[in-house]
């Protein structure tokens, strides 16, 4: 039988967090109480295939490897869901922005998993999801919650200029031929990361071969200085 659950029950985060921040990004560790469950939750479930519009399109999500998002909407968001991302905030405005935040209340995850060989000059393409020369305290922060137990690679944070994302035609990029890596965010099981979307950044794995029969997952939620 599936086991019923709250979203306030299933995402409660852990009673007490101990959050670092390093070099510009705040860490989390051991971040939800609940972390198996909702790991069990992930994995038995179907992945709809993200930026792939039609047959016709020039992608090759599906060929060479699949990404996919779940995205499950709050449809009823209680005082304790409000509370408990309040505690995130609250860490975020003792580095940034003070005031008050928005995001989507909604439960997304990013879901990855390589079909053919991949070799690792090759990364999720650089983004950013606040302008270049965005004040750190003015930035959307990208709030991270690594969920796979392959724990290979992170997010990487890269040094140079804006390159126009066509990620819907190929997700991946050769990005040392244009890019410096000037750090990499570890991935770890149940680890919250957050830091300003000022950067250019994206997805990094070291290894491609360790996901052959796993998938990594990584939840995803932008809060956005109001």
């Amino acid at each position: 039988m599936n086991k019923v659950y709250s979203n306030d029950e299933l995402y409660r985060l852990s009673p007490v967090l101990k959050p670092e921040m390093r070099d510009g990004v705040i860490y989390i560790d051991d971040f939800y109480e609940n972390a198996e469950d909702i790991y069990d939750m992930i994995t038995s479930r179907s992945y709809p295939l993200w930026k792939y519009n039609a047959e016709e399109a020039k992608t090759r999500n599906g060929i060479d490897y699949y990404d996919c998002r779940i995205v499950d909407k709050n449809g009823h968001p209680t005082r304790e869901y409000f509370n408990e991302h309040n505690r995130i905030l609250d860490i975020c405005r003792k580095y940034w922005w003070k005031g008050d935040y928005s995001w989507d209340m909604i439960y997304e995850f990013n879901c990855f998993q390589p079909i053919k060989e991949i070799s690792n000059e090759l990364q999720h393409y650089p983004h950013i999801d606040s302008q270049l020369g965005t004040p750190d305290e003015a930035s959307v922060l990208n709030f991270l919650v690594y969920m796979d137990k392959v724990e290979d690679g992170g997010t990487a944070v890269y040094g140079g200029e804006w390159v126009t994302n066509d990620e819907n035609i190929n997700l991946l990029y050769p990005v040392e031929e244009r890019f410096k890596i000037e750090k990499v965010i570890e991935h770890k099981f149940n680890r919250a990361v957050i830091f300003p979307g000022n950067c250019m950044h994206g997805a990094y794995i070291n290894d491609y071969s360790k996901y052959k029969d796993d998938w990594r997952f990584t939840q995803v939620t932008f809060y956005k200085p109001r």
